[in-house]
């Protein structure tokens, strides 16, 4: 084993990089209910904004207004090789982009 057990079983490796990612996908969980809770009630995903529903965000799938979704590029990782494709996404997704596509 190269990395740390958690209380349900499942194992981390102990790189800081494999540690921040799965400490951020608690919290991104957590906000995706949110986010997508707001958006399944007609509300845009974003807490506190009264904006009109406009678009999915194809990262957690919640759905936004204009403001709160823009077209970006999304880092995908393939292999050794870390691509750029365009995506809409969410101002919570694309901050956490950059760790998402690191290996």
């Amino acid at each position: 084993m190269h990395g740390s057990r958690r209380e349900d079983g499942s194992e981390v490796c102990t790189r800081s990089v494999c540690q921040d990612k799965h400490a951020d996908l608690a919290l991104h969980l957590e906000w995706r209910a949110r986010a997508v809770d707001r958006s399944n009630r007609g509300f845009c995903g974003m807490e506190g904004c009264d904006g009109e529903r406009w678009g999915q965000c194809s990262k957690c799938h919640a759905i936004f207004c204009e403001r709160h979704l823009q077209d970006r590029d999304e880092r995908v990782r393939s292999g050794t090789f870390v691509l750029s494709r365009p995506a809409s996404m969410c101002d919570h997704c694309a901050a956490r982009n950059r760790l998402w596509s690191q290996s």
